[in-house]
């Protein structure tokens, strides 16, 4: 809001909200009377009314705030019933209903406790916000836990795979040592058999030769 008095005693009063953007211009003509008094009280009448005014936009923005985080609060309990702590369930609805019953006093307030009005709707808002914070802290060491839980299960089960293998292959030894032994005097044997069919066959060729 802005006042210009020129030098023959014409007030230009112009104010515009900056919530809807509405702009009104007044002005005040010396010609009409009006004594310097008069005109002091006028403005100080517009900048009464252009605090009050901020005041109620502040007032608006708290209780759609407050209004909006009951529904946020609302919906990530239904959602996470089933993982969250009864103790942080319990505390996120009492801070739900604190800010209701705030919403529901200041429902209609004068313009003497705009301000009274605005800060507990915003301290309500605020504790309900700190609350639901601790909502992502908890889902996030339960995952924290189950990863290091499904990390440890993986190593002690390839642990004991490692230690069947080797066992295995301890076991397989003495069997391979005794598979080479047997396997020694069966070779040797199977070609002395060859040797002696040899000599057998060149004496029957000898013997055919005498009789012709």
């Amino acid at each position: 809001m802005t006042f210009n008095i020129d030098e023959n005693g014409i007030v230009n009063v112009e104010a515009e909200d900056q919530g809807s953007g509405n702009a009104e211009e007044i002005t005040i003509e010396g010609g009409v009377g009006l004594s310097d008094e008069e005109i002091e009280e006028m403005q100080e009448e517009a900048e009464k009314h252009a605090e009050e005014d901020q005041k109620r936009r502040e007032f608006v923005e708290a209780r759609n705030e407050a209004e909006s985080s009951v529904r946020r609060a609302e919906t990530l309990l239904e959602e996470n019933d089933e993982d969250l702590d009864e103790d942080l369930q319990g505390d996120i609805e009492a801070e739900i209903e604190r800010v209701e019953e705030a919403l529901e006093e200041y429902e209609e307030v004068d313009s003497d406790d705009l301000e009274t009005a605005t800060e507990a709707l915003e301290s309500a808002t605020e504790s309900l916000s700190e609350q639901l914070q601790e909502i992502g802290k908890q889902m996030y060491q339960q995952q924290a836990e189950a990863g290091a839980g499904g990390a440890g299960a993986g190593a002690g089960g390839a642990g004991a795979g490692g230690m069947g293998g080797m066992g295995g292959m301890g076991g397989a030894g003495p069997g391979a040592g005794a598979a080479g032994a047997g396997a020694g005097p069966g070779a040797g044997g199977a070609a002395g058999d060859d040797e002696e069919f040899v000599d057998a066959d060149f004496e029957d060729v000898q013997e055919d030769d005498e009789d012709e």
